[in-house]
């Protein structure tokens, strides 16, 4: 029902209120005029045509009374004097229900509403100036209840009497209608309040007319404050400066605002932000009669998402840092999405290879990681982590090797993985460093080993010799021997003592090379002199028996007899007795060959040739380490610490030489020792 209509109906309600006061002020007048009739009879018989006209407008009344389907009734001070025709029609109850007075109304009123009626009614009767006007409802027949409107009036006629004129209307389908509205409206309000977004409405001098819950929360005032008949820029000056005034403004016009984000004056007058959206209100005639505004507020969520863009952003920066690759695994297709990082560290462009799994598989160098690409999808298809390290082919050739890490981020409605996401990292350096951490490892396991074996043979060496010397020292004090044998007892001494001397003298230059405290003395040093000198020093030591199965010899360029080099004949001398020792005991019966070859590009070269036992070409390198023997264990056939040789190599290098060699097993060995024809320290 439009404005219209309902305008209409109010304009004849009223019209038709007007004309039952008018007909009530009527009878009032009409009783009057009988009462004056009489005394005109008594006084005066020309009164009669007053009389005559009375009752005509007496009978004129009835009739109009009888049109309307309001009741009307007129009480004095003591009882009611007139009653339209229509109260029983209207009530369903005869007359004399209120022809004493109107309170008997009480008697049929319900009872949720017969307290207030009855403090109205007393309130009236106490001061009647104020006229009475309410709405009831009363039992017009059994169950039926019907709504009806009671005016009370009071009259005071020129005589000084006083009466009271009233007025029962049913309203029930006014009160029916006003019902519908108002639930109507209620439901609306509880529809809009309940919505999680701002709804305001404005007429068109932009004064609120509604202003729902929401709106309270977001700007902090109540409905009461705005709808007060102040409009809202009043309320919210700063609508004005933000622009959101002219949109207002421009949508009165017809104009539809888009749904923007503005700063706004929150509760608490915080700052904040809110989304707006206005469109015209349009009545059924489509005048556009106000407008209505659509507010939410944003501030929480723009706050979120520029935590989510910083986030998103330093999460890119870790993944540079931590120069990982990145890859999501479509588990029900089996493609895959792989990061610009993940195709750089394996040297490719993202154009240049597949997103399926089939690029995984063409980059893996073998089939034992083809098979653990396949059991982790199976692990994931098992809603389990995987975490795998494999070789995978770089676009250079190399291999590389790459850690791979995911688990399942998607399931299906039926619990089915869909989709896993991981990481990809190239750990080949880590590789690399725990090959050395195992090669060191195996190096220093096998250098206690060594050490355990030279401690055990250091101790067997120390022991043989020392044995024989306190042996023989206590024949020599025994006296029960001839002089021949205590000469030769004297030279087993000499030669134990001087294997002990040398054996400790290895021992202590070892660790002085060891600790870095070794020094080079250059000086003139005639080689051939010296080559003598140790081989008839070892020589005396080997003993007789030795010396007939072993034979030394020098061996010179042809017509050198003298042969003159600058450097430290200290350590020369102690390389060349290593190296002719070392001869002698691997050469049970011989020859031994001390020599120089001719000099060849400032190089000169010693070596040591036998005809002992050889090497194999896999021991080549061995021997030279420190602590190495060819013959392990308690039975071995050759004495010795396993350092000579490690101490020439190191007593070479002090003196920028070199020690190589040339041996085949069972045939013998040649030891070359290369020497600068210089100082250490470059000069001539």
């Amino acid at each position: 029902m439009d404005s219209i209509e309902w305008s209409a109906i109010t304009a004849e309600y009223y019209t038709v209120i007007g004309l039952g006061i008018a007909v009530l002020i009527c009878i009032i007048i009409i009783l009057n005029s009988r009462r004056k009739l009489k005394h005109i009879r008594k006084q005066q018989l020309a009164d009669k045509i007053d009389l005559e006209e009375a009752g005509k407008r007496e009978k004129w009344f009835k009739v109009f009374t009888e049109s309307i389907p309001q009741v009307f009734w007129i009480q004095n001070q003591t009882k009611t004097i007139y009653l339209s025709p229509h109260f029983e029609h209207l009530t369903g109850h005869p007359e004399s229900l209120i022809r004493k007075n109107i309170d008997g109304l009480m008697d049929i009123c319900h009872p949720d509403e017969i307290r207030s009626v009855k403090a109205s009614h007393d309130q009236f009767w106490k001061d009647s100036r104020k006229p009475l006007d309410v709405n009831f409802r009363i039992n017009k027949s059994g169950s039926q209840w019907i709504w009806i409107r009671e005016r009370i009036f009071h009259y005071r006629h020129i005589s000084g009497e006083i009466f009271f004129v009233g007025l029962l209307e049913d309203i029930t389908e006014k009160q029916l209608f006003t019902d519908r509205i108002e639930d109507n409206r209620l439901l609306l309000d509880n529809i809009l309040g309940s919505i999680d977004e701002g709804i305001l409405g404005l007429d068109k001098d932009f004064k609120p007319i509604y202003w729902n819950k929401e709106m309270e929360s977001i700007t902090g005032k109540k409905k009461q404050e705005i709808l007060n008949g102040q409009n809202l820029f009043e309320h919210f000056p700063h609508l004005i400066e933000n622009g959101v005034a002219k949109i207002i403004q421009s949508t009165l016009v017809g104009k539809l605002s888009e749904s923007n984000t503005y700063p706004f004056s929150l509760q608490n007058k915080r700052k904040g932000f809110t989304k707006d959206k206005y469109l015209p209100l349009v009545n059924a005639r489509e005048e556009i009669t106000g407008v209505i505004g659509f507010i939410r507020d944003v501030t929480e969520e723009l706050a979120r998402d520029t935590i989510l863009e910083k986030t998103q952003e330093h999460y890119a920066l870790t993944l540079q840092a931590v120069n990982d690759g990145i890859w999501e695994w479509n588990l029900q297709s089996d493609t895959i999405v792989f990061s610009d990082r993940w195709f750089a560290m394996l040297g490719y462009s993202p154009d240049e290879l597949t997103f399926t799994i089939d690029t995984f598989f063409s980059l893996m160098t073998n089939n034992s990681d083809n098979k653990l690409i396949r059991e982790g999808r199976s692990q994931l298809m098992r809603k389990e982590a995987i975490d795998l390290e494999i070789q995978m082919k770089h676009k250079s050739g190399e291999n590389r090797w790459m850690l791979i890490r995911g688990k399942v981020i998607e399931l299906s409605s039926d619990s089915i993985p869909i989709r896993a996401i991981g990481t990809q990292t190239d750990i080949t350096q880590r590789k690399i460093n725990e090959l050395d951490l195992i090669k060191a490892k195996e190096k220093a396991e096998e250098s206690d080993r060594l050490k355990t074996s030279f401690l055990a043979n250091i101790s067997h060496e120390i022991r043989t010799p020392m044995n024989a010397i306190i042996g023989f020292s206590d024949l020599l004090i025994s006296g029960t021997h001839d002089e021949a044998e205590k000469q030769n007892f004297k030279l087993i001494i000499k030669q134990n003592s001087d294997s002990l001397l040398q054996m400790i003298s290895n021992i202590i230059e070892f660790s002085k090379i060891e600790s870095g405290q070794a020094k080079v003395k250059p000086e003139q040093v005639e080689l051939i002199d010296l080559m003598q000198n140790i081989a008839m020093a070892i020589c005396k030591n080997l003993g007789q028996e030795k010396t007939s199965q072993v034979k030394i010899t020098i061996q010179t360029p042809p017509e050198v007899t003298e042969f003159m080099i600058h450097s430290d004949s200290g350590i020369l001398g102690m390389i060349l007795h290593n190296l002719i020792k070392n001869a002698c005991d691997f050469t049970e019966k011989g020859q031994i060959t001390i020599g120089i070859l001719p000099p060849k590009k400032e190089v000169l070269t010693v070596f040591v040739k036998d005809t002992g036992i050889g090497i194999s070409p896999e021991d080549h390198k061995r021997i030279f380490k420190q602590f190495e023997q060819i013959d392990h264990g308690l039975t071995r056939t050759h004495r010795g610490t396993g350092l000579g040789l490690t101490l020439a190599q190191k007593l070479s290098e002090l003196i920028a030489g070199e020690i190589t060699l040339e041996s085949e097993l069972g045939k013998g060995s040649c030891f070359y020792l290369n020497l600068p024809l210089q100082t250490p320290s470059g000069k001539p």
